[in-house]
């Protein structure tokens, strides 16, 4: 298990508190309807271990004057912890911008979803998977067009692709970030390798693209069975507390009440009829932004290939955990309020939960374990042939004074410490007593050793408690008028 990455007490944070009141609770009303996921309850254990000391810690003592302190071991959750999400943010981003995205023009492109279509991506990685192949594929051949009428036939582009399940108000909104190569490679007549700049599109060329990806999707769903209304549900089956919690994060409304149903796509048509009449219905959202029966594509965002700091930038809020600490707060009545990081149209700001209901709001953000939510595509892919040529496109090259070490990208010279440092501005390898620096002497794994020290050094030994189940109170609406 990795060092801790938590800058202070996790204990004190409302997101610790709620999930150590209500995780029986939770485990008790999802019991009702099937049970939640091993995967789920596992990583709401995992969190409340994450930063407490009694349950093990790496041990550093100064080079200087011998003064010892503890680091507490993280849990490496993802989609709940904002420590460990904070931590994976910047060690993505360093890998992204140093090892992955050549120093050329980019753009970004979001792509926004049905609600049904959201529901059904959020377990199954395998249709994840297909529609980015659907939206990458739409932009190549769209880029492809570009160059073909340059001349140039051997046109290579290619892509990176943030999978963010979650919106502002932790509703489950999976859509894709997906930073894309804002031009093609070819091959010039001596072999190298040039990278041209493709002019930049249109209102008319963001609507055409949306259309190809909705009828390259809705294509695939047919292929799959899914347009069906009677098709089978794959997470109702197999964990059908979650494909409430699911259901209820996409809706907006409280899963594990009186529901009416999972949402489904309608068609009303045939699907090429569908597709015959969906540049009717295409609308304009802004600028270069268009969309069709809910499939949203917006393509405004484009970076010089000079500007490495502001496509920075993107990449760490592409990155991001789904909840920051500070957004949540407990209120004295017991409920909680989610702070929006922007206020809704009708002039909301705070959403207001019983605590059950957020623990729903938690669980719909967990990933199912072992699926990728950064994807890689044509020359960025890992096992593309001129990838690593195409990584080095432009990229400057160190002194020749320079140490070996200099040569290394940033995310292979820099450890944990230095990643706790530039996330949360804490430099746990620096002395609290003379500024020197600590050198790491054991990692403490057995709770039964870690509490011995604990006691011998007169620090807490034991961890926070954990409530038993309790009632969860009656239905109320999750968003009210306060003041």
């Amino acid at each position: 298990m990795p060092f801790g990455c938590v800058p202070r007490d996790p204990t004190q944070t409302a997101l610790y508190g709620l999930v150590a009141d209500q995780r029986a609770t939770f485990a008790k009303v999802t019991s009702d309807v099937g049970g939640a996921p091993s995967f789920v309850d596992e990583s709401f254990a995992r969190f409340l271990r994450c930063g407490v000391l009694a349950h093990g810690f790496a041990r550093f003592g100064c080079t200087s004057c011998n003064h010892e302190h503890f680091v507490a071991l993280s849990c490496k959750t993802r989609g709940l912890c904002p420590s460990c999400g904070g931590r994976r943010m910047m060690s993505i981003t360093r890998h992204v911008m140093d090892a992955v995205l050549p120093h050329v023009p980019t753009r970004q492109w979001v792509l926004s979803l049905p609600h049904s279509l959201r529901y059904k991506l959020a377990y199954d990685q395998t249709l994840c998977t297909a529609v980015h192949r659907a939206l990458t594929k739409a932009l190549r051949a769209y880029l492809r067009r570009l160059a073909r009428g340059r001349g140039q036939h051997d046109a290579q582009t290619g892509s990176v692709t943030f999978v963010q399940r979650y919106g502002g108000g932790l509703n489950l909104n999976l859509h894709y970030h997906l930073i894309g190569l804002d031009g093609w490679f070819y091959q010039a007549p001596h072999g190298e390798l040039v990278f041209e700049r493709a002019p930049a599109p249109s209102q008319q060329d963001v609507e055409a693209l949306v259309l190809d990806v909705q009828a390259r999707v809705l294509r695939l769903l047919e292929r799959e069975g899914l347009l069906d209304a009677g098709a089978n549900d794959e997470l109702a089956q197999d964990a059908p507390a979650l494909s409430a919690c699911y259901e209820g994060a996409v809706t907006q409304r409280v899963a594990l009440g009186p529901m009416k149903g999972r949402p489904v796509m309608k068609l009303g048509a045939s699907l090429a009829r569908h597709l015959a009449s969906a540049r009717e219905r295409v609308e304009r959202g802004g600028p270069l932004c268009a969309r069709v029966d809910g499939f949203d594509l917006h393509g405004r965002v484009a970076f010089g290939a000079g500007d490495r700091t502001r496509l920075e930038e993107l990449v760490r809020y592409c990155a991001r955990p789904p909840l920051a600490n500070d957004r949540l707060t407990k209120r004295e009545d017991g409920r909680y309020l989610l702070r929006l990081k922007a206020a809704w149209r009708d002039g909301t700001t705070h959403l207001c939960f019983e605590p059950v209901e957020l623990m729903e709001r938690l669980a719909a953000q967990i990933p199912k374990p072992r699926i990728n939510l950064v994807l890689y595509a044509g020359v960025l892919a890992p096992n593309a042939k001129l990838r690593a040529n195409a990584v080095a496109h432009a990229r400057p090259t160190p002194m020749p004074e320079a140490p070996a070490t200099e040569t290394q990208t940033r995310a292979e010279r820099e450890t944990w410490s230095e990643l706790m440092r530039v996330t949360f501005g804490l430099d746990v390898l620096a002395c609290p007593r003379c500024g020197g620096r600590m050198r790491h002497i054991a990692t403490i794994l057995d709770a039964r050793v870690a509490r011995r020290i604990l006691e011998h050094t007169g620090m807490p030994s034991r961890a926070p408690p954990q409530h038993p189940s309790r009632e969860p109170p009656p239905f109320w609406p999750a968003v009210e008028a306060w003041e």
